[in-house]
């Protein structure tokens, strides 16, 4: 592995800040009265990694004290970009880039799900019309059957030859002679010349 001389100058600073630190820490632990202070206290932070930290207790310092020049050579520094930093903010650009192309094929993919549901459920529709449209018509086909052959069985029913007709008819006949209006309820003789008229 190879030290370039940016890695060299990085961990020049860092040894620098944490001796500063170390000379420091015993006033620190008193309580921070002066820009050292906080200096020290946002150095050691910025060198265990914590810069949100180290960050917070450099611009607290120097809303204290803005004219300190630790205070404000810590500030820069803080303000420069790692290009660890830079590396890994590009990193999450992609992954937020390719999260959302997976999203957006995601939606594509169920669109066209939904909308080849949608043409099947049409389909299925549009075959079931078809065939109860087939079932009335077989039943109506079938009822026109059922009802010419109700014609033809009444029709030969109905349909008698000349000899039948006329034995029919002379039964009918005879059955008239009986019918005959005779009254049962009637005067007797001698009472017939007897109307009161009232």
């Amino acid at each position: 592995m190879q030290i370039t001389s940016k890695d060299y100058r990085r961990l020049t600073v860092w040894r620098l800040l944490l001796i500063l630190s170390l000379l420091i820490a015993p006033g620190w632990a008193i309580g921070q009265t002066n820009a050292d202070d906080y200096f020290h206290s946002g150095a050691q932070d910025y060198i265990f990694g914590d810069k949100k930290k180290a960050a917070t207790e450099i611009y607290t310092g120097l809303k204290v004290y803005p004219s300190d020049l630790k205070l404000n050579a810590v500030a820069k520094l803080l303000q420069k970009k790692d290009p660890e930093d830079q590396n890994q903010s590009k990193k999450n650009q992609q992954n937020q880039d390719q999260k959302k192309d997976q999203q957006q094929q995601q939606q594509k993919q169920q669109n066209q799900k939904s909308d080849q549901q949608k043409k099947d459920e049409e389909k299925a529709r549009q075959e079931q019309a078809k065939k109860d449209q087939e079932k009335k018509e077989q039943q109506g086909e079938q009822k026109d059957n059922q009802e010419e052959k109700d014609k033809q069985a009444s029709a030969t029913e109905l349909h008698m030859s000349p000899q039948e007709a006329r034995k029919l008819l002379d039964e009918l006949k005879d059955d008239a002679k009986v019918l005959l209006f005779s009254p049962t309820n009637q005067p007797i003789n001698a009472q017939r010349g007897k109307f009161k008229n009232w």
